[in-house]
C-alpha cells in the first residue's frame, strides 16, 4: 500500500517495491549532482534478488526491492521512518553517519531475509516441570520439539521465538524451556542433540518463582544450541530400530523398578536378589532378529545414537 510521510527533515514515500526519501536534509544527502550506487546481493537469490540503494540528479534517496524482499519491506519502511522523523539539524559532514545507520539497517534486514523460518517441525509433547513443594501457582512447561529440516542455530532462534508467542497463546506460564531433538524417536529421551532454548525471567529456569503467571516483563531468551554435523545423523530408518531397541529396554527398566518398589513396600528394605539395571545385550538380539539385521549393527546404531547426542 502506497503512502507518504512528511517531516521537517524530508518527505518518505512507499512506491510498491521502493522506498524514496524525498529532497532529504544535509544529513542525508550526497554531493549535487552525483549518481552513488551500492548493489548488495543476497546470494541465494538470482541476479535480480538485490537490493539498490542510490541517488538521482534530483537528489532523493532511493531504495528498490526485488519480488523476494518485498515482505519485510514494511519493516524497513518504519525504520527509515522513525529515523528521519528524530533526525536534528547536523553539519554536512555528518552525512555519512546517517547513510550508515541506513545501510547498517538495509544489512541487518538482509540477514533476516536470509534466514528461513519456515522449518518443518512437531510437537511431540509437553510436560509441565515443578519447581518445588512448597512453591505453589508456579508453572514451568517444557516442550519437546521435533525439528526435521537441517536447522541451523539462527534458524533455531527464530523458531523459538515464534514458539514462545505460541505458548503465550496456549497458557500462561512463568518459565518455558523448547528442548530441540532431529527425530521422533529421540524426543525427550538423553540430550536434545540440536540443544535447547529458555525463556524465563532474567533468562533463567530456576527464576521462574520471581514472577506472576503471566508477566513476562523480564523475561529473557537464553540460546544453548549446537552446531552439529548433519552427516553424523541417524538416517530414519536407523533411528526407527534404534527406537524399537529403546522401547523394548525401557519397558524392562520401568518393569524392574516396579519391581523393587513392590518389595520395598512389603518388606521394607531392599530386594538384593533383584539386578539393579537391565541388560542391554538380550534386546539388541530381539531387534536384530525383528529386523534381519545383524546384532552388531544394532549396537553401532546405538553408539552413534550415544555421540550423536552427546552422551
Amino acid at each position: 500500500m502506497d503512502r507518504t510521510i512528511h517531516t521537517n527533515n524530508g518527505s518518505i514515500e512507499l512506491r510498491g517495491n521502493e522506498i524514496v526519501i524525498i529532497k532529504p536534509s544535509k544529513r542525508f544527502e550526497f554531493p549535487a549532482g552525483q549518481i552513488r550506487k551500492i548493489n548488495i546481493v543476497v546470494p541465494e537469490h538470482d541476479s535480480e534478488g538485490r537490493l539498490e540503494l542510490y541517488t538521482k540528479h534530483d537528489g532523493n534517496i532511493r531504495m528498490r526491492f526485488s519480488e523476494e524482499q518485498s515482505n519485510s519491506i514494511e519493516m524497513l519502511y518504519n525504520d527509515i521512518k522513525t529515523l528521519i522523523i528524530h533526525a536534528k539539524p547536523a553539519p554536512w559532514r555528518y552525512a555519512l553517519v546517517a547513510l550508515a545507520l541506513i545501510v547498517v539497517s538495509i544489512l541487518i534486514f538482509l540477514v533476516f531475509l536470509r534466514t528461513p523460518s519456515n522449518i518443518d517441525f512437531d510437537i511431540a509433547w509437553y510436560r509441565e516441570a515443578h519447581i518445588g513443594r512448597n512453591i505453589e501457582d508456579v508453572r514451568r512447561y517444557i516442550y519437546y520439539v521435533v525439528v526435521h529440516d537441517e536447522a541451523t542455530p539462527r534458524q533455531l532462534e527464530r523458531l523459538t521465538r515464534t514458539l514462545v508467542r505460541g505458548a503465550k497463546n496456549a497458557r500462561p506460564f512463568n518459565a518455558v524451556q523448547f528442548r530441540f531433538y532431529d527425530r521422533q524417536e529421540f524426543a525427550g529421551r538423553g540430550r536434545p542433540a540440536l540443544g535447547m532454548a529458555t525463556y524465563a525471567p532474567n533468562g533463567e529456569w530456576r527464576d521462574a518463582y520471581q514472577v506472576r503467571t503471566g508477566q513476562y516483563r523480564t523475561m529473557r531468551f537464553s540460546f544453548q544450541f549446537n552446531d552439529v554435523d548433519w552427516s553424523q545423523r541417524l538416517t530414519a530408518e536407523e533411528a526407527a530400530i534404534w527406537g524399537r531397541f529403546r522401547d523394548l529396554w525401557e519397558a524392562a527398566e520401568d518393569q524392574l523398578a516396579e519391581m523393587h518398589y513392590e518389595y520395598w513396600v512389603e518388606f521394607g528394605t531392599q530386594a538384593d536378589h533383584l539386578p539393579l539395571f537391565v541388560e542391554e545385550e538380550p534386546f539388541f538380539l530381539a531387534v536384530a532378529d525383528e529386523f534381519g539385521i545383524p546384532n552388531e549393527l544394532v549396537q553401532d546404531i546405538n553408539s552413534r545414537w550415544d555421540a550423536w547426542t552427546g552422551w
